[in-house]
């Protein structure tokens, strides 16, 4: 399979929400760029981007995971929060997860770590403080089972304790979940749930202002998801690279952007998109 260019991706997702290109087009640009952009030509500006990810439902700050993990030996109950989840509705997940129904249901560690990782994702949206979903995550790492290796919900928890710190401007911190989180990324079974980690630290990056490093990051993730043969996430990289682009304006990050990054000359120059 060759790899995925950001014009395939979008298909793709419109294609998959049922959406024209005369719908999506619409307000933003010409159905027949559109089509060029769809078929590799070219590459949208960033203002361009970010209008198309958006109409295409792609958040920053809302994520979906691509494979789902049992919270429980009820199937009823593991696709309750599946449902929840991709849903959003964090307040009645959060809900749901600490009913005793579902409590006394739990059997396992790994049981217990979806668990917590789905309780953590939804008190990460729910209160503004980040204690309790700190707490979760902390717990996701503490049932970990796997001789001491990481596991894709420990990497996930640690993706997620990265972003916590980033959010809470504890730079330092942030950048040793992030980084932990991807140690060792590419000796992994790989799953395509750990996509996720490239956004989390791209996204940490960026909130931390250090728009260099996440341009980096979003070049290792599109990467990594394209060399498995992937298109999960890259929408969403995509529109983060969008995002540091708008906001990273100075000439001199302009030109170190430019020296280490690909997709963001093309993104500042508006060049014919290439392969990447």
């Amino acid at each position: 399979m060759h790899k995925q260019t950001f014009g395939a991706t979008l298909k793709k997702i419109r294609k998959s929400k049922n959406i024209s290109q005369k719908a999506l087009s619409e307000g933003l640009c010409s159905q027949p760029m559109l089509s060029s952009i769809e078929n590799g030509k070219y590459i949208p500006n960033s203002n361009l981007l970010i209008g198309l990810c958006q109409k295409l439902g792609i958040q920053a700050d809302t994520l979906v995971l691509q494979d789902h993990f049992k919270i429980s030996s009820s199937f009823e109950y593991s696709k309750q929060a599946q449902n929840l989840c991709n849903q959003h509705k964090y307040q009645e997940l959060k809900d749901f997860l600490e009913s005793d129904d579902v409590l006394q249901s739990i059997d396992t560690s790994s049981e217990y770590q979806a668990y917590y990782y789905y309780l953590g994702c939804s008190e990460y949206h729910l209160d503004s403080t980040l204690t309790a979903s700190e707490s979760d995550f902390q717990l996701v790492l503490a049932e970990n089972q796997s001789n001491g290796a990481p596991n894709t919900l420990s990497r996930l928890a640690l993706g997620g304790l990265g972003l916590i710190y980033a959010r809470k401007q504890q730079t330092a911190l942030s950048k040793k979940f992030a980084d932990l989180s991807l140690d060792q990324i590419s000796n992994t079974l790989y799953e395509e749930n750990l996509n996720i980690l490239f956004y989390l630290k791209a996204y940490g990056e960026f909130l931390n202002g250090r728009f260099l490093s996440a341009a980096t990051t979003i070049d290792e993730g599109i990467s990594f998801i394209t060399q498995h043969h992937s298109i999960y996430m890259l929408a969403n990289l995509y529109f983060l690279l969008a995002t540091v682009t708008d906001k990273s304006i100075s000439e001199e990050e302009l030109a170190e952007a430019r020296h280490r990054s690909n997709i963001f000359e093309e993104l500042y120059n508006e060049k014919i998109f290439k392969k990447i």
